[in-house]
C-alpha cells in the first residue's frame, strides 16, 4: 500500500525475491509514473475505489500472502485489511504523523492476520542496503526522477509536494 519511494523499493525487492503477483494500491497517480516505467508491479489498485476490497480479492484469488503498508495512515491500513488473505501478514513500515490509528481489530483477529511492525535505519540495514547496491541487486538510479543542482533546491522541494508534479525522488547534486 502506497506509491512512494519506499513502497516502490519494497516492490522491487519482492519481485527479485520471487513474488508471483505484485500489486500497488495508490490514491493518486503522482508517483506511479516511475513504477509503471520500471515495470515491477503487475497491477495497480485505486485506493479510493468503493469496490477496492473486491478487486483486490479477485485479482489475488482470495487475498495477498503479504501486504506491506508504506504510508502510515488509517486508510492505508484499512486497504491492507481489504487485500490480505486469511492467515496472511501485514507488515507496517509507514510512520504515522498521529500517535494512534484506528483499525478493524475484529477483521484482524477473526481472519488470523499477523501484524508486524518494521523499523528501518539501523546500522545493519545500511550495511545490507549498500551490499545490495554493490552487488547490483538494487539499482537506486532507476527510482530517480530528477537530478538538480543545489541552486534549484527550492524548486525540488516545491515539485516534491506539488499535486500536479510526478516526482518520485529528486537528487540534489552540489
Amino acid at each position: 500500500m502506497g506509491s512512494g519511494i519506499i513502497a516502490q523499493l519494497i516492490g522491487g525487492l519482492a519481485k527479485k525475491a520471487g513474488a508471483s503477483l505484485l500489486a500497488m494500491s495508490k490514491i493518486d497517480e503522482r508517483q506511479t509514473g516511475k513504477a509503471r516505467e520500471i515495470g515491477d508491479f503487475d497491477i495497480y489498485f485505486d485506493g479510493n475505489a468503493p469496490d477496492r476490497a473486491q478487486r483486490m480479492q479477485e485479482a489475488s484469488n482470495g487475498g495477498f500472502d503479504v501486504v506491506f503498508e508504506a504510508v502510515g495512515a488509517e486508510s492505508s491500513l484499512a486497504a491492507c485489511l481489504d487485500g490480505v488473505k486469511p492467515c496472511g501478514e501485514i507488515v507496517i513500515i509507514g510512520n504515522s504523523i498521529t500517535p494512534t490509528i484506528p483499525f478493524a481489530l475484529n477483521r484482524l483477529v477473526l481472519n488470523e492476520i499477523r501484524l508486524t511492525g518494521s523499523v528501518s535505519c539501523t546500522r545493519n540495514e545500511f550495511v545490507e542496503t549498500i551490499d545490495l547496491i554493490a552487488r547490483g541487486i538494487v539499482d537506486p538510479e532507476r527510482y530517480v526522477t530528477d537530478i538538480l543542482p543545489l541552486d534549484r533546491l527550492q524548486e525540488a522541494f516545491e515539485r516534491q509536494i506539488s499535486p500536479s508534479e510526478h516526482v518520485l525522488k529528486t537528487v540534489i547534486k552540489p
